[in-house]
């Protein structure tokens, strides 16, 4: 898996996920990118991909970056503390943002474009 093209690795661990405009569709399952336990970023910008992010992959201890925008998600905002970057922008989410307010290592977010409240 390491040898993949946009899977960087450390000591045989994937530790970024880099598949910007890859053509991807679909549903991200659960229990896949969340078993990644020492993944790091995740980046998966402008792709056509749908339905809500597995929880065990928004919850990783180990995420410091996630860059989803530009896809076709909905669903929960929660995210575990550890986030630094987080860019959802021109998706579906729809709500509002205040389960966002517990990233308290948050530096950039990026939420444009989706159906929030006001």
């Amino acid at each position: 898996m390491c040898a993949w093209k946009g899977v960087y690795c450390s000591h045989g661990d994937v530790i970024e996920l880099y598949l910007p405009n890859c053509h991807l569709t679909g549903v991200i399952p659960n229990a896949t990118l969340g078993k990644l336990r020492k993944l790091k970023i995740v980046s998966l910008w402008h792709n056509k991909l749908v339905g809500e992010i597995p929880k065990d992959l928004r919850m990783m201890r180990s995420l410091r970056g996630m860059f989803i925008q530009q896809n076709l998600f909905h669903g929960s905002l929660s995210f575990g503390h550890h986030l630094i970057n987080l860019n959802i922008s021109i998706n579906c989410f729809n709500g509002t943002l205040a389960p966002l307010t517990n990233l308290d290592l948050l530096k950039t977010l990026e939420v444009r474009s989706n159906k929030f409240e006001e």
